[in-house]
């Protein structure tokens, strides 16, 4: 499905949310049966055959949606469905299926009811079919119940999210717009955020040209981010997206020649959108960097290190929140890259604090501490499977996991940042000191 297939489809946004969760979930029963059916998520070929059924089955609703409508939408969810499925494990992981309880999963980011509720499939019932899917926990986007996958495929999501691919340059501007757009809606949809078509504006740019859109995009829309560092040599070969906020204006640059594909280029922008998100209701009022972050004591660096972990780890979480319901992660696929961050961890290393928030999201994301509610559960498993010997990763971790099975778990406090900033630069001490005396 290529970039102009993205289309409008207003008959869709029409209904309510509550009808298009209810034709969500038949679009994923589709998904879900063929995947019971064959032990795996549908190739591109069986798509338009799955189409076929889902319109079959929505028909007889009395909607009065077209062929074409349900066609589109589906194709649609299921391409960001299979993108999921295909980037969630991290390097290494094993792609085998059954016995290793490492197969696939399956999601829609429409959110379904528990087992008992109308159109429900519990936990227990997913269970029961021999896949290892994963029901973590429940939190509230517009009233209604989402399925929180705390996950991240940690390949150049965070920050300024990563370039992509080496097939660059395959979309249009006016393409990457629509996309974007479209990326909107569909978070929209899950949770009203405000953000909208009219108050967010977007730039696009190539490395040679980034300086210069930056300057003129900064000085229209977000003046006081022309005090950032953006002059540093390699800034604009960096990122294929940034976020901006200010006084309730929004906006993204986004590169114009990036190599990702459809799916990976859907979940960088809702990566920037949660950023958006994030930056306006993570505290009442909104502005906590610019609140709490601005100082240059030994309490701000705390604070600006604990802010800049977290709020990198939750657009991921928020991302996927949005995006995917399942995960067949255990700490076994996640051991080798998380023990690999761990070792880059250091005082020296400027890029600890990005390893740190994808440890968070990938340790977040199986299903021995994400699928559980308490922490000496969860703790317990890490101990067990980590193969980590460091009490002061394990206090970093309970901090960030006590913080995210609260409701609604992108909500701060600046008490909660400064001690997790404490944590944080207190476990690279205690590292950098440990490996030093060895």
């Amino acid at each position: 499905m290529g970039a102009n297939d993205w289309k409008d489809m207003k008959d869709w946004k029409a209904l309510k949310a509550k009808q298009k969760q209810k034709l969500s979930e038949v679009m994923f029963g589709v998904v879900y049966t063929h995947y019971k059916e064959h032990g795996q998520m549908p190739a591109d070929a069986d798509l338009e055959k799955l189409a076929k059924t889902a319109f079959t089955r929505i028909q007889g609703r009395g909607l009065g949606l077209s062929h074409e409508t349900i066609h589109d939408v589906f194709l649609k969810k299921t391409v960001l469905i299979c993108g999921a499925y295909r980037k969630e494990r991290p390097p290494g992981a094993a792609e085998a299926q059954g016995e290793e309880n490492r197969g696939g999963e399956a999601g829609d980011q429409a959110g379904r009811p528990e087992k008992g509720e109308a159109g429900g499939t519990g936990a227990a019932e997913l269970a029961g079919a021999g896949r290892p899917l994963l029901l973590y926990r429940r939190v509230h986007l517009r009233g209604r119940p989402l399925w929180c996958h705390l996950g991240g495929d940690g390949a150049g999501s965070l920050g300024r999210t990563g370039v992509g691919g080496a097939d660059m340059g395959r979309y249009t501007e006016q393409e990457l717009r629509d996309i974007f757009y479209d990326a909107l809606d569909f978070f929209n949809e899950a949770l009203d955020s405000g953000i909208t078509r009219d108050n967010t504006v977007l730039a696009f740019f190539t490395p040679e040209n980034g300086l210069e859109v930056y300057e003129r995009f900064c000085q229209e829309h977000f003046p006081k981010n022309l005090d950032e560092d953006y002059k540093v040599e390699g800034y604009f070969q960096s990122f294929a997206a940034q976020a901006f906020v200010d006084r309730g204006q929004y906006g993204v640059m986004i590169r114009a020649d990036t190599g990702f594909r459809l799916p990976e280029l859907h979940r960088v922008f809702l990566h920037e959108i949660s950023h958006l998100f994030c930056c306006e209701n993570e505290i009442e009022g909104g502005g906590f960097f610019d609140r709490y972050c601005m100082g240059s004591g030994a309490e701000d660096g705390m604070m600006n290190a604990g802010y800049a972990v977290w709020r990198e780890a939750v657009a991921d979480i928020m991302a996927d929140s949005i995006l995917c319901e399942y995960t067949s992660l255990t700490l076994a696929d996640v051991r080798e890259e998380v023990g690999r961050l761990y070792r880059m961890l250091s005082p020296a290393d400027p890029d600890s604090k990005k390893c740190m928030s994808l440890i968070l999201v990938y340790v977040m994301a199986t299903k021995e501490v994400g699928g559980v509610t308490e922490w000496a559960d969860a703790e317990a498993g890490l101990k067990q499977r980590l193969g980590l010997e460091d009490p002061a990763l394990y206090t970093f971790l309970k901090m960030a996991f006590d913080n995210l099975h609260r409701s609604p778990f992108w909500s701060i406090t600046p008490d909660f940042i400064m001690e997790l900033g404490e944590a944080y630069l207190s476990l690279l001490s205690h590292k950098f000191l440990r490996e030093d005396l060895s």
